[in-house]
């Protein structure tokens, strides 16, 4: 009332030193304070200490309300939602951040041809931080930087190819697999495809390039399988429990999840909790799927592995693009690292079906039909085929 008006305070358009003096005094009667001029006097901005009785009850006057100050509980409820609103605007603009980085790098990879891009292309893209390149950013920063970025399109361009073959059409009957043994042998009759597909994605990879043909051979042989159980995630339908594939005709054949039941393992239940893993800790989000077959991929346990420490390199800059992925999504430095946790715990998932994959094809499918590579691939002789 007496200095230049800050905000409306307790129902009245005032300054901080009247707010902040009736906050203190509101509550108190009036009559504790002493007037030396028979409550009369006349508040100014240079008299305003002199009396605090007749302070307040001009307070009062110009109608501030005692009931609108907050108490401590009162206070620190208002403090908490004000924090909880704060947190909901950032975490509503690192999602639209998100949404925008996912769709401009799907646009980026549609517009290349066989998902390789250019260095120019790759430049374009607002992952890249508007400091200079040369500026390395600190492990916070919401955005990636040029290094970062083409890292990731790289992946995404590489592993975009790494689709179902189509599905013979004589398989399609009423649109559905009828059988485990149907599945089964439809996966057999494939594998040879997908390893192709495989190592040609895997080949785009520069990472791949640094580590030498011994580790190579060992790192597809033992990962080519695991990285197509984590792809199964990306492909389900969480609303109809199935996943859907082209057949050799352009007609759809469904895969029912419930069929996995059919096992005589425990495949069902160790799918099924995969896949609800993904959808509730993963939010669904399929970036954060591609980001784990390299990192599942460079395992320096893989058998026969010789430069384990090359390997562990090629490893780690993809847990670290994945944590400033995560950095960038969920932002607290404590939800990031429990998020992070609990992804790493869907790679043992992946591997117990990869083990259950392997087990069912070879219980399911008679050993005379697996082709050379699925057989190395599983190291099953030959003398073992002949006699099954």
């Amino acid at each position: 009332m007496f200095e230049r008006a800050k905000g409306n305070n307790f129902g009245v358009i005032t300054c901080q030193s009247c707010k902040a003096f009736f906050r203190r005094n509101a509550n108190k009667s009036i009559n504790v304070f002493n007037c030396e001029y028979e409550d009369n006097c006349d508040i100014s901005i240079a008299n305003r200490k002199t009396c605090k009785k007749c302070r307040l009850k001009k307070c009062f006057a110009v109608g501030m309300k005692k009931e609108w100050i907050l108490n401590e509980d009162e206070r620190q409820l208002r403090r908490k939602q004000i924090e909880d609103n704060r947190h909901k605007r950032e975490k509503l603009m690192r999602d639209k951040e998100i949404k925008s980085i996912e769709q401009e790098i799907t646009q980026e990879i549609n517009d290349t041809n066989g998902g390789k891009l250019s260095q120019e292309s790759a430049l374009k893209l607002q992952l890249v931080s508007t400091q200079p390149s040369t500026q390395s950013l600190s492990a916070n920063s919401h955005y990636l930087n040029k290094h970062e970025s083409n890292c990731l399109l790289e992946l995404l361009g590489a592993i975009s190819h790494l689709t179902t073959p189509p599905i013979p059409s004589s398989n399609a009957v009423n649109g559905f697999f009828r059988s485990p043994e149907e599945l089964m042998n439809y996966s057999v009759e494939v594998f040879d495809s997908y390893l192709s597909d495989f190592v040609d994605s895997i080949k785009k990879i520069s990472a791949f390039q640094h580590i030498c043909l011994n580790d190579q051979i060992a790192l597809v042989k033992y990962g080519c399988l695991e990285v197509k159980m984590i792809r199964i995630g990306v492909s389900f339908d969480i609303k109809n429990k199935c996943w859907s594939f082209q057949t050799d005709n352009n007609d759809t054949i469904k895969l029912s999840l419930n069929l996995f039941k059919g096992f005589k393992t425990n495949t069902y239940s160790v799918l099924k909790k995969y896949l609800l893993r993904v959808v509730n800790e993963l939010d669904h989000d399929h970036l954060i799927l591609n980001l784990l077959v390299p990192i599942l991929f460079f395992n320096p346990e893989r058998p026969n592995i010789i430069h384990k420490e090359v390997v562990v390199l090629q490893q780690q800059l993809y847990v670290y693009l994945l944590q400033r992925y995560l950095r960038m999504k969920y932002g607290s430095e404590s939800d990031v690292r429990n998020k992070f946790l609990r992804i790493l715990n869907l790679m043992q998932d992946v591997q117990a079906l990869d083990k259950l994959h392997k087990q069912n094809m070879i219980t399911t499918v008679s050993l005379n039909n697996f082709g050379p590579l699925l057989k190395e691939i599983l190291d099953i002789q030959t003398d073992l085929c002949i006699h099954n």
